[in-house]
């Protein structure tokens, strides 16, 4: 990591699918600060925290996350690094992906 990132993660096990689809939709175009009240005005729970340069950063499988970059005027780098999954989880983000919205084609 290069620059400094606000992070945001959270859950969204207690929705179906297609509601987690929804909610994707609603917060599509949201700012750190927008998307910390509708999580609260929701009742999901969520981790906020800064990374700094040099930091790491674990998204587990099933994790949402919302990431907006703080460094003005320089450029960042964040490099994601793939771990195994599991077929359901899989077959849930391919149907996410297909139905989430104008992205897909």
């Amino acid at each position: 990591l290069r620059g400094q990132k606000e992070t945001l993660i959270f859950r969204l096990d207690h929705l179906g699918v297609d509601e987690q689809v929804n909610f994707l939709h609603d917060v599509k175009d949201l700012r750190m600060k927008d998307l910390i009240e509708y999580l609260k005005q929701n009742n999901i729970d969520y981790k906020y925290s800064v990374l700094d340069e040099g930091d790491l950063f674990h998204i587990n499988p099933g994790d949402y996350h919302y990431i907006e970059n703080n460094t003005v005027g320089d450029y960042t780098i964040a490099i994601n690094l793939d771990y195994e999954t599991s077929n359901d989880l899989l077959s849930v983000w391919d149907y996410m992906w297909k139905n989430g919205g104008e992205w897909y084609e």
